[in-house]
C-alpha cells in the first residue's frame, strides 16, 4: 500500500459518491464509511508525542477508534445496508491495530493510519483485498476536512492525493434542507439562520478547494458533483490521469464492499448506478428569496466555477453589506472557534442567535 487518497469534500456534495465508485477500481481500497483522523473531523491530529514515545495505549485514545466502534455496532453488530449484512469484529480490529503497531520499527503518521486500514479490512473481512497485489491507495472519504490545513496532510502522505468535490450552492442548501427534515426537524422556508450557516460554509470551503488546487496543483484536484453526474465517464477518467491509475470501466457502478451502491442521497434511495433526480431539484424546493440570496452571496464564486445565475445581480449597496456580513460572520466564527469556552457549544448559543439575526437583517435588506 503506497498512500491515502482523502476525500475531503463538505457534506452533500457527492464526496460518499465518488469514493463508492473509486472502490471498484483494481488497485484502489475503500473504506465502506466515513473514516475522520480524529473523531473532530476539523482538526489535523497532533500525533507526534504519542509517535515518539511509542505510547501505543495513549496514542489509541487519539485515533478515531470511536468511528470503529459506532460502525460495528450499526445494526445491532453489523452494517446492515439495502439488505445485505456487512460484520465487522470490533475486538478483532483492535487486537490486529495493536500488532501491527507493535511490529513498526518506527511509528509515523503515515504507518498508523495505513495500519489502521489494515486492521479494519482485516476485521471487516475483506483482508484479500488489502493484500492484493498490485493495490495503491487507501481511499479515504472524510466529509469537511477541508477545513484543517492540507499542507499537515502532504507532509506526512507526500505521495497522497486530495480531491474535494463542489456542488452548486443552491443545490447544496435543498440537499441539507431535506436531509435535515428527514431527521425531523423543521426547517421553514426563508429560514435565513439556517441559510446564513452554509452560505458561509459552502463559500469557505469553495475558497480553500480553489486555493488548494492552485498551491498543489498535482496533488489536489477539485471536481464538480455536477460533473460526476452528466459527465461520469469523462470525469472518472480525468481522476484516473490525475492520480496516475489506469481507467476501468467497473468504476462507472458505484458499490459498497463488492455490492451494488443505492446512494446516500437526500432524496431517497436509487436502483444503482448514478441517477440525474438530485440535479436541478432546487427550483421546484427554493423560494425566490433564497435563490437570490445564495447567489448574491456567491456570485463571484459560483461565475468561476460555471454555475448559471437565474437572478439579477444586486445593486452597490446591496453587494457592500454582503461583503461586510461575510466578514463579520467570519470574524466572530474565527473568535467564537478560538474562545478556551468553546468546548461547551451551549454557552453560545444565545450570542449565536443574537448575532445571525443581525446579519440576516442585513441581508435582507
Amino acid at each position: 500500500m503506497k498512500s491515502m487518497i482523502l476525500i475531503n469534500s463538505l457534506p452533500r456534495h457527492g464526496g460518499s459518491l465518488l469514493a463508492r465508485l473509486l472502490e471498484s477500481h483494481s488497485r484502489l481500497v475503500s473504506y465502506p464509511a466515513e473514516m475522520p483522523f480524529t473523531m473532530s473531523k476539523y482538526e489535523w491530529p497532533d500525533l507526534t508525542p504519542y509517535l515518539e514515545s511509542r505510547d501505543l495505549e495513549a496514542l489509541l485514545e487519539k485515533l478515531p477508534l470511536q468511528a470503529v466502534i459506532t460502525f460495528s455496532r450499526f445494526g445491532g453488530g453489523t452494517l446492515r445496508y439495502q439488505e445485505r449484512t456487512f460484520k465487522l469484529n470490533y475486538e478483532e480490529f483492535l487486537s490486529s491495530l495493536r500488532a501491527l503497531l507493535k511490529a513498526q520499527a518506527s511509528l509515523t503518521y503515515k504507518s498508523v493510519y495505513l495500519s489502521l486500514g489494515e486492521a479494519f479490512f482485516g476485521a471487516w473481512g475483506a483482508p484479500d483485498k488489502w493484500h492484493k497485489p498490485g493495490v495503491d491507495f487507501l481511499v479515504n472519504h472524510c466529509a469537511s476536512a477541508c477545513f484543517f490545513d492540507a499542507s499537515h496532510f502532504f507532509k506526512e502522505f507526500p505521495d497522497g492525493f486530495i480531491i474535494q468535490t463542489l456542488r452548486d450552492p443552491r443545490a447544496y442548501y435543498t440537499s441539507e434542507k431535506k436531509w435535515v427534515k428527514r431527521g425531523r426537524r423543521n426547517i421553514r422556508d426563508n429560514d435565513y439562520e439556517f441559510l446564513v450557516k452554509h452560505c458561509y460554509a459552502w463559500r469557505k470551503a469553495a475558497l480553500i478547494g480553489i486555493q488548494n488546487q492552485k498551491h498543489y496543483p498535482e496533488r489536489y484536484l477539485t471536481i464538480r458533483f455536477e460533473s460526476l453526474i452528466l459527465d461520469g465517464r469523462e470525469t472518472l477518467e480525468k481522476i484516473c490521469r490525475f492520480l496516475g491509475l489506469p481507467f476501468e470501466d467497473n468504476i462507472l457502478t458505484p458499490t459498497l464492499g463488492g455490492k451494488p451502491w443505492y446512494g446516500d442521497s437526500s432524496f431517497g434511495k436509487f436502483e444503482g448506478g448514478v441517477s440525474r433526480r438530485p440535479l436541478g431539484s432546487w427550483v421546484e424546493t427554493l423560494t425566490h428569496q433564497e435563490v437570490s440570496f445564495i447567489e448574491q452571496w456567491q456570485r463571484d464564486l459560483m461565475t468561476h466555477l460555471e454555475y448559471e445565475l437565474t437572478c439579477r445581480p444586486s445593486g452597490e449597496l446591496s453587494f457592500l453589506v454582503r461583503l461586510w456580513v461575510n466578514f463579520l460572520w467570519s470574524a466572530y466564527y474565527r473568535k467564537r472557534q478560538l474562545s478556551k469556552k468553546y468546548s461547551d457549544p451551549n454557552r453560545f448559543k444565545t450570542l449565536d442567535d443574537k448575532v445571525l439575526k443581525v446579519l440576516c437583517l442585513l441581508m435582507k435588506r
